[in-house]
């Protein structure tokens, strides 16, 4: 763990290095900051917020030089945004970025500039619930809270595209993170907690009333130890589904319908 970290420092470096003045702030989310990272599964996820938008001659200096090209990545993957202060303090169902970026030893970059997306609503609320400062003020302080509304909508995309690549031999080879991430969806449905894939299946196995649970179970055995079997495809299914309806009858009815 000690190294991943010391690797998110060397990646803020070279991002100030860059931006300057222009950088207001530099967060961890994701597994690594919630202590439940997986050098082999995880990805590693950071998020830098500049005062105003940036140039894409200017952005791309900043993907040259963290480039798993140029600094191997010590995860699956590193997941690296930029975003503005208006971002971050602004409410909207699809978030604008500067830039996002995936990039792997492996699977080289994959990035795309100026544009919106859901996820951010998500991302946004990780990082002020649980996210760490490596640079700029505390997240906690600086990203306001997500309206519920807005979260169940991304949430609800989230386990769309979960379904979608299920069993994929890149996304979720064996299952587990799906499933997984639905039970995480439950522990914002119940508590509004934005919580690690492991807190949210241990939560779930706690729950009485929850039907699952065989399946919850062979998904943390996938994901924390080496138990290579695959869980249940039709079980996922339909455990996905079953979660994608709660977050429909959560959704205001003209939210629904629009």
């Amino acid at each position: 763990m000690e190294d991943h970290l010391k690797y998110t420092v060397e990646v803020t470096r070279r991002v100030q290095m860059v931006l300057n003045h222009h950088l207001a702030g530099m967060y961890l989310y994701g597994s690594l900051a919630f202590d439940d990272f997986s050098k082999d599964q995880s990805d590693l996820d950071l998020l830098a917020v500049t005062k105003n938008e940036l140039p894409i001659q200017v952005l791309q200096q900043v993907q040259g030089i963290i480039s798993a090209r140029k600094l191997p990545c010590l995860g699956k993957a590193l997941e690296f945004s930029v975003v503005t202060e208006d971002a971050v303090q602004q409410l909207s169902p699809r978030p604008a970025f500067e830039m996002d970026l995936m990039t792997g030893n492996e699977t080289g970059d994959e990035v795309q500039f100026k544009a919106t997306h859901s996820d951010f609503v998500l991302h946004f609320e990780v990082t002020r619930q649980a996210g760490r400062r490596l640079y700029g003020p505390y997240p906690n302080e600086y990203f306001i809270p997500q309206e519920k509304e807005m979260i169940l909508k991304a949430l609800l995309a989230e386990m769309e595209w979960g379904k979608e690549h299920l069993f994929h031999s890149l996304h979720d080879p064996f299952g587990a993170n799906a499933v997984l991430n639905g039970c995480r969806c439950l522990m914002f449905l119940y508590h509004g907690a934005m919580v690690s894939k492991r807190a949210g299946g241990e939560w779930y196995l706690l729950q009485d009333r929850f039907y699952f649970r065989n399946l919850v179970e062979s998904a943390l055995a996938v994901r924390y130890t080496d138990q290579p079997r695959a869980v249940d495809r039709r079980s996922s299914l339909d455990f996905l589904s079953t979660i994608t309806a709660q977050l429909h009858n959560e959704m205001p009815e003209k939210t629904i319908n629009h």
